[in-house]
């Protein structure tokens, strides 16, 4: 399996939990006031703001990782 293959399967399970999460959050949500309701959107809507933040910090770091590997192939210090 090359690179391509193993990035787009890994996209395949994303996917799949992702609906699966969904799924649950609106089964979740038919069986709340609507008040809880009300308060489970609010911390979904935190909890995506925070995602927004960790998915940012891994790009920098996977950017960073990929420039290092780099500089090690080609024999540069960082």
């Amino acid at each position: 399996m090359d690179i391509i293959d193993q990035l787009y399967n890994t996209l395949d399970k994303y996917r799949i939990h992702k609906d699966q999460a969904l799924h649950g959050y609106h089964v979740l949500k038919e069986q709340l006031t609507e008040d809880q309701a009300s308060a489970l959107d609010q911390v979904m809507n935190e909890n995506l703001n925070l995602l927004t933040d960790e998915l940012e910090q891994n790009f920098r770091n996977g950017f960073c990782l990929g420039v290092k590997m780099m500089c090690e192939v080609f024999g540069k210090d960082v």
